[in-house]
């Protein structure tokens, strides 16, 4: 019998193989050095309560000064949420990832900025981005090896593990947009009131990670729209359509006034 030919086996040897993915990256994780401007944006815009960095003018800055805009190293700067939030009207960037990293940095401050409080947040939905592949051929082939191929290509990409060793949205990004994938494939034909729920809050999710989602939502609207629209399912046209764009306006608070 193969190692995939029963469901339990597959889920163990997709669950050996997460666990590699997680050991691999936290390798990588080790071996990175120094930031990127936008990755120190990261710490800042999630840690501080401006949208870039207050430098005095006129005047001499330590780093120290600009590294404590990007800690969480007091009880009262912890969980703020408000603050994430009511930069976004001066800003272009929705708020949940910024949520995810002020969390993570509130659970665990320091006075030293750490890459792996970043990198935590990159890593979950990474790993779920590999639960999504393999589920996504097994919709489209049913087969548990093929999925566990896709999953490993996923996970062990160069495009993938650069994209989460970059502390910024794009991995939470490539997560709701494979779940939106994900959700077309099992429930398209039939269209339950689960297919109308999952697509809604996916989309509200995405939308309110990175404003890029809405492009792809965008399209995944016009393609599927126009099919019911050529089967002349007119309501259901109406349906899917007002759900999406529901799902893209839900996300409509992240975005500056």
């Amino acid at each position: 019998m193969g190692i995939v030919s029963s469901k339990r086996k597959f889920i163990i040897a997709l669950a050996i193989l997460i666990v590699a993915q997680l050991a691999a990256y936290t390798f990588l994780g080790f071996q990175k050095q120094d930031y990127h401007i936008d990755e120190y944006s990261t710490y800042q815009y999630a840690n501080s309560d401006s949208i870039w960095w207050s430098i005095p003018q006129g005047e001499w800055t330590s780093p120290d000064y600009l590294l404590k805009q990007m800690l969480v190293d007091s009880p009262e700067e912890k969980f703020q949420y408000g603050d994430i939030i009511r930069k976004q009207a001066d800003d272009l960037h929705p708020f949940l990832y910024s949520w995810t990293i002020n969390t993570v940095c509130s659970l665990w401050p320091g006075e030293e900025l750490s890459p792996w409080q970043g990198l935590a947040v990159n890593f979950i939905p990474a790993a779920g981005l590999t639960v999504l592949s393999a589920a996504i051929v097994l919709q489209i082939e049913k087969n548990r090896k093929l999925a566990l191929l896709a999953a490993a290509v996923t996970a062990f990409s160069f495009g993938i593990v650069d994209m989460v060793m970059f502390i910024r949205m794009y991995t939470q990004l490539m997560f709701w947009t494979a779940a939106l994938c994900l959700i077309h494939l099992k429930y398209w034909e039939k269209r339950t009131p689960a297919f109308y729920v999952l697509m809604f809050a996916v989309s509200v999710c995405g939308t309110l990670t990175q404003y890029h989602f809405l492009i792809f939502l965008f399209f995944s609207c016009l393609y599927f729209g126009v099919r019911l629209l050529v089967l002349r399912r007119w309501k259901e046209a109406a349906l899917y359509a007002g759900t999406e764009a529901a799902g893209g306006g839900g996300g409509a608070p992240g975005f500056q006034d």
